[in-house]
């Protein structure tokens, strides 16, 4: 009876974190929501901030693209472009070789989301 008692207070604060950890949308992987205008691309070799630098430049140099976002951890790019910019799958791998990595998979396309 006394071990309740000292647990009795705490049990308020473990049914919340338990109400937040079964009310939090369950994720597929690869499902997350990227901006319309945008593509997101797979990419091998990412490695170091200094790589994500020089593909941040090759697409910089790109007529329509706004930015682009790096995550090197997951080895993906997201290219944000002006709406009606287009690059076709060949335009995106030579892109991304020129840069010196390796294009894996186009994830989301502009207007099309994911593939």
């Amino acid at each position: 009876m006394l071990r309740f008692k000292l647990w009795l207070p705490l049990l308020p604060m473990f049914l919340l974190a338990a109400a937040l950890v079964l009310s939090a949308p369950a994720h597929a992987k690869g499902t997350k929501a990227y901006p319309k205008n945008t593509y997101v691309l797979q990419v091998n070799g990412l490695a170091c901030p200094y790589c994500a630098y020089g593909l941040e430049k090759q697409f910089a140099h790109q007529s329509g693209v706004i930015k682009t976002d790096i995550n090197i951890v997951k080895g993906v790019a997201i290219v944000h472009v002006r709406p009606g910019t287009r690059f076709s799958d060949t335009q995106l791998k030579q892109f991304v070789y020129d840069a010196g990595f390796a294009l894996r998979k186009v994830v989301q396309r502009p207007g099309r989301g994911h593939s």
